[in-house]
């Protein structure tokens, strides 16, 4: 169990290097022009979010492993048999996707009660100008109740193993991408019907910076459905002047709580 949890850390803050040495190094031309928030090293929350980030990242592991073993042994959960055709790996994934995105969204709106927040969310929002760090750095208590969806979800739903593997490999790098702190899609992203529907990193930094609104972990539809969306979003987005901006306003903003 203890191997287990630290080769899960490890490789999680494997990813946070690789996506910190695209966005700061390797293209770091591109992605310096699209920086959203930029702000000024601060040493304490780089220990926060490396603190928080293993313990977190810990506890998902252990929540997923416990109810993995008993669900298993239970005969609760069993995997589809025989190779999967390609649409049914997108189907499964799809039907995950949106499952997930709604649970998310309805927690995530609990995290933000008062007191929900002040005792477990805030350890996230420590952070108001995310980092690919930020993506694993949360409260273990947050990190138990989000990871402990996937053994319950493959108890309900009987998904192939290929399947499995697309959603394990998804979920960590759709959390690098909202947390990156930089933006890479065109303004037209959010008046298109066909494209909208999927949030970018700057409707997850706007969470971070405004606190309150855009709940959603992959799309903006339950934000849209609930009213939650930030206002503004759309027109502040088509406006970003995509250079490097300057030292973001939120610095000098009280924290959240």
């Amino acid at each position: 169990m203890l191997t287990g949890m630290g080769e899960t850390i490890l490789y999680h803050w494997l990813l946070v290097g690789l996506a910190c040495a695209l966005l700061f190094g390797i293209a770091r031309p591109f992605f310096r022009r699209r920086k959203l928030q930029r702000v000024r090293f601060d040493g304490g929350l780089l220990r926060h979010e490396l603190l928080f980030s293993a313990l977190t990242l810990g506890a998902s592991a252990a929540t997923i492993g416990v109810l993995w073993g008993v669900l298993r042994r239970s005969g609760q959960m069993s995997f589809a048999e025989g190779p999967a055709a390609w649409w049914m790996v997108v189907g499964e994934f799809a039907v995950y996707f949106l499952a997930f995105d709604l649970y998310f969204y309805l927690l995530h709106r609990l995290m933000h009660t008062d007191l929900v927040f002040r005792w477990v969310h805030r350890t996230h929002h420590r952070s108001m100008a995310p980092n690919p760090l930020t993506a694993f750095s949360f409260n273990p208590l947050e990190g138990m109740l989000t990871g402990g969806f996937l053994p319950v979800f493959l108890a309900v739903f009987e998904v192939h193993r290929e399947s499995l593997a697309l959603i394990g490999g998804f979920q960590p790098l759709m959390s690098l991408y909202v947390h990156s702190g930089h933006e890479v899609f065109p303004r037209w992203w959010y008046r298109s019907p066909w494209t909208g529907w999927l949030q970018t990193p700057y409707f997850h930094d706007q969470h971070h910076a405004r606190v309150g609104w855009n709940y959603g972990g992959f799309t903006t539809l339950w934000d849209r459905a609930f009213g939650t969306v930030s206002p503004g979003l759309l027109e502040s987005f088509e406006s970003r002047p995509w250079t490097e901006p300057e030292l973001s306003p939120v610095l000098a903003a009280p924290r959240p709580g």
